[in-house]
């Protein structure tokens, strides 16, 4: 599991057309679809990942 893995993710959203329908098919709300599209790509993160970063980027829990 890897926050760096979570921030490639984002890049790849960020960056690939592809990636970003994809992510967006899945939806926001649906956490263990966004992770599990994610190791199709390769990347392996879990939901503890993403509370980190959210907390290094100033989100709070409730904004995930």
């Amino acid at each position: 599991m890897s926050l760096e893995d979570f921030k490639k993710y984002g890049k790849m959203i960020a960056d690939d057309e592809n990636v970003r329908a994809k992510a967006k098919e899945i939806g926001i709300n649906d956490i263990d679809g966004q992770i599990t599209y994610a190791k199709t790509l390769g990347l392996e993160f879990n939901k503890q990942d993403m509370e980190a970063m959210a907390k290094e980027v100033g989100f709070s829990q409730d904004e995930l």
